[in-house]
């Protein structure tokens, strides 16, 4: 069963039942960009006016009770995880591009309002809660960051930060390039092996022989990000996958792949309350 798609005015986002704060990924419908961004366009790095991504990003931030969602991260595809304690002001020029205020691939806070963003167009955003600690967090997973275990270090994180107790976050692995759609080479498949020995349910066979020669596969992201909540203390039942395949969705996600790099970019946020 999908994570829930629910409409939020024009838009609609991608949504977990067991996370209960604010929360979700965007999609790319009902936003004002044109072209290959149609629509909903949320990055500010693709060539968009920036004042079409501020209005997108507000659109989405009504679902989170906030105004508008800073750009908070500039994302290195390695596990580095800040804990935000203060908020970070939006510019009062909305026709220009903003600087980011953290080289990060995921972010923590237990600071009530606070919103937690960072944009996404195949990698997995991996959302966090807390409800007994009350802290949040979302993580950007590509698969750099899968292997070398960006989730678990946002559940430690959260352990160091916030003072939580891996049993009792909940973790939701959203929206994300799928298992049957993400082709790698022997590189990436070594990568993989090495951090996910006898894992046949992450490295999955080429259905092409000489795709396999040259020692092709198929990876799924959204295994192996479960398996590094599992290893960081997370329970089993408190992970949920979203089993959205954003390259097999053109209608509601953009996909860098896909569209071989002429892509916009999805927003997924958190906020605790």
């Amino acid at each position: 069963m999908k994570a829930s798609v629910l409409p939020v005015g024009a838009t609609q986002i991608v949504v977990f039942d067991h996370i209960q704060v604010p929360h979700g990924c965007s999609t790319r419908v009902g936003g004002v960009s044109t072209g290959h961004l149609e629509s909903l366009n949320t990055g500010f790095t693709v060539g968009d006016s920036p004042l079409n991504v501020w209005t997108n990003r507000g659109r989405f931030a009504r679902h989170l009770g906030v105004d508008n969602l800073p750009w908070l991260l500039s994302m290195t595809h390695g596990t580095e995880v800040v804990a935000i304690t203060q908020p970070v002001p939006l510019p009062e020029d909305r026709n220009s591009r903003p600087g980011t205020s953290f080289e990060a691939d995921g972010c923590v806070t237990n600071v009530p309002g606070l919103p937690l963003s960072l944009t996404v167009a195949d990698c997995v955003p991996v959302f966090f809660h807390d409800p007994r600690a009350r802290a949040v967090g979302v993580t950007h997973a590509g698969w750099r960051g899968t292997v070398a275990g960006i989730v678990a270090r946002t559940v430690e994180r959260m352990v160091e930060s916030c003072g939580s107790d891996p049993l009792d976050i909940r973790v939701g692995i959203g929206p994300s390039i799928g298992p049957r759609a993400f082709e790698v080479g022997p590189e990436v498949v070594s990568a993989f092996a090495e951090s996910f020995p006898d894992q046949s349910n992450i490295i999955l066979d080429h259905p092409d022989a000489d795709s396999r020669t040259a020692g092709k596969a198929f990876i799924n992201l959204w295994e192996a990000n479960r398996l590094m909540a599992l290893r960081a203390g997370v329970t089993e039942a408190n992970i949920r996958v979203s089993g959205w395949c954003t390259a097999s969705h053109p209608e509601l996600f953009f996909s860098h792949r896909r569209d071989r790099g002429k892509s916009g970019r999805l927003l997924a946020g958190i906020v605790l309350k």
